[in-house]
């Protein structure tokens, strides 16, 4: 095990260890009080329109929302959109075939429908299984088949790999024996990285990091193990995720590990193949707090963060060298049990609480947000320390910056949608409640 960068912050220490293994616990402030802000819900709301998901893939929509006047413009099956939102991928099941298309995010109209194979779908990701599969820049889209109604991993994975400016060429076709998952694509075109299930009844889940090479059209038989500790395999599921900015790492934040309990983060250069795993603070009380682990880029593109205001945790990573870290702890409320709101369900991702998009950074890099137990706290991101809360009564599952970040948008557990002005803390409810899972996107 290696000690990470020590730091004269509150509970500066913590320890590395290989993908998914044990790490230290960190102890929980009891805070019954602190900074607070906008407890009543008695600002305006304000003009803009809202990027919603309702439900998950693959039955679930996407909705473009009025938020002053509460009508719905535009709504269209769940996708993927590109990374300036002028796109949305859709793939559409029909009786015979399937229906790949892209959408206008702003109107809902079709720009261009294809016909792709039967059984194939877009790759999902995180608790909220929100579609995934295109390259950080756009420019690759890959399609996955349907995986096994049973338990039992699949015999055969197959992948369908479209360039994203030309649907109608014929796609790349991948047949691997095994099961393997879709876990990233990269700018180029050239890597195509996949999560092999090396599941059994005595291990539980685990998975070996693939690279597959698409110009070659072969799975490289190197498995990606951690640079530094040389560990092969991963446990656990996949949380949340995001690319740097300059789209060469995915960092992959992963829990409820069979193989070993204790988060971390899974950052993968994928025009290199290099992979490191940095273990982050376990939730000192209630595992499925670790469902509140969110991770954001920094604009700049020099760092990454992962935070769960759960438990007041946040660790700084170079965007470059995800190894290179600083850490720290803040003060908050002791959770609410999780048996309060999951009396019956076992501690696992599928926990009643899903939070899709935990945390956001504001756009001069200056403060990060991040969902709690209840409501959103506010982080310093250059010192690392807490510096007030928001929505402090509500129970929170997504989290997004308005596009002049002014405001945040957020999705409470019953499906409301709530915003909140950060300079103020005067918030409203947009609407009072619904099927909506997460904020998407939103612009003045």
């Amino acid at each position: 095990m290696k000690t990470l960068h020590r730091q004269v912050l509150l509970l500066s220490t913590a320890m590395l260890a290989a993908c998914g293994g044990p790490a230290v616990s960190i102890a929980t402030h009891s805070a019954t009080s602190g900074p607070r802000a906008g407890d009543a819900g008695n600002a305006a709301v304000h003009p803009a329109h809202l990027w919603l998901q309702n439900g998950q893939s693959p039955d679930g929509s996407v909705t473009l929302l009025d938020a002053t006047t509460g009508k719905t413009l535009a709504s269209y099956p769940n996708g993927v959109a590109s990374r300036d939102w002028s796109r949305m991928y859709v793939v559409t099941a029909q009786a015979s075939q399937n229906l790949l298309k892209v959408v206008d995010p702003a109107t809902g109209r079709d720009i261009t429908v294809t016909t792709t194979d039967p059984g194939f779908a877009l790759p999902t990701s995180g608790g909220g299984q929100r579609p995934a599969g295109l390259s950080p820049s756009g420019g690759h889209l890959v399609l996955a088949g349907a995986s096994p109604s049973t338990p039992s991993p699949s015999t055969t994975s197959r992948f369908l790999v479209y360039d994203s400016n030309h649907l109608d060429r014929a796609p790349q076709r991948i047949a691997l024996g095994g099961s393997f998952l879709f876990d990233g694509i990269n700018d180029d075109g050239r890597n195509l990285y996949l999560l092999e299930d090396l599941s059994t009844p005595t291990t539980g889940g685990a998975y070996h990091v693939r690279r597959y090479d698409l110009i070659a059209g072969a799975l490289d038989p190197t498995i990606i193990v951690d640079k530094r500790t040389g560990e092969k395999s991963i446990s656990g599921t996949a949380i949340d995720s995001v690319n740097s900015r300059d789209g060469a790492w995915q960092f992959t934040v992963y829990g409820f590990g069979q193989m070993s309990p204790s988060p971390f983060v899974h950052a993968l250069n994928l025009n290199d193949a290099i992979a490191f795993c940095i273990d982050l603070p376990s939730a000192p009380r209630d595992q499925v707090l670790d469902l509140l682990w969110g991770v954001a880029a920094s604009h700049d593109g020099r760092f990454v963060y992962a935070v769960n205001s759960a438990h007041g945790s946040v660790v700084e990573m170079a965007a470059d060298s995800p190894y290179q870290t600083r850490q720290a702890t803040f003060p908050v409320p002791t959770p609410t049990s999780a048996a309060a709101w999951t009396p019956w369900t076992p501690v696992t991702v599928q926990a009643k609480r899903q939070v899709d998009g935990a945390a956001a950074i504001s756009f001069d890099d200056h403060t990060l947000y991040s969902i709690g137990d209840a409501g959103v706290f506010v982080v310093d991101a250059a010192r690392l320390r807490l510096t007030g809360s928001l929505l402090s009564k509500q129970a929170l599952s997504s989290l997004i910056l308005s596009g002049d970040g002014q405001r945040l948008y957020a999705t409470s557990v019953d499906g409301a949608v709530l915003q909140v002005d950060v300079s103020t803390g005067r918030w409203a409810s947009v609407t009072a409640g619904g099927a909506a899972v997460s904020v998407l996107r939103a612009q003045p």
